[in-house]
């Protein structure tokens, strides 16, 4: 089973506590949601800095969002379970419709009731594939900042160091 990721570990190497920046044509470029000039963007503006980040979908109808990722087993550390994946929903966690609906409000003003995928990287930037046009086959848009209070929660981290 070559590259099914059966047998694969997760391993939780430490927090990032520092920004990542990068020089592109003389220019800093960073993943906080400003422009190369050092402006903030504002909702719609469109995303030129990189797009590492957590995958996200707005779910078809703009009322919830949910994220899909291995499936593991309940072992110690966990195993990835061959050729499954888990569907995670914010609005099974929250329980709140009000709630959720101020979760998705940012990325459903730009992505609309089509729903479709986004991405939020470690500083909280909620940014979304929109069409062709940039060199690449895709623009991307900022849709705001993702609220903690109302979001998916932090994985558990165990610190074994062993």
């Amino acid at each position: 089973m070559s590259g099914s990721g059966f047998g694969s570990h997760y391993y939780y190497a430490c927090r990032l506590d520092t920004d990542l920046s990068f020089e592109f044509e003389g220019r800093p470029l960073t993943t906080k949601p400003i422009t190369m000039d050092g402006a903030s963007l504002n909702p719609g503006d469109r995303w030129v800095g990189p797009r590492p980040g957590i995958p996200y979908v707005l779910a078809a109808g703009g009322a919830d969002i949910y994220c899909e990722s291995p499936a593991l087993t309940d072992d110690s550390p966990p195993r990835v379970r061959p050729s499954m994946t888990r569907r995670i929903q914010l609005g099974k966690i929250l329980g709140d419709k009000a709630a959720v609906a101020r979760a998705v409000q940012p990325v459903s003003s730009v992505r609309g009731y089509q729903g479709g995928r986004f991405y939020v990287n470690e500083h909280g930037a909620m940014f979304t594939p929109v069409g062709a046009g940039d060199g690449n086959g895709i623009d991307f848009v900022y849709c705001g900042q993702i609220d903690r209070a109302v979001w998916f929660p932090e994985p558990p981290v165990e610190n074994d160091v062993s």
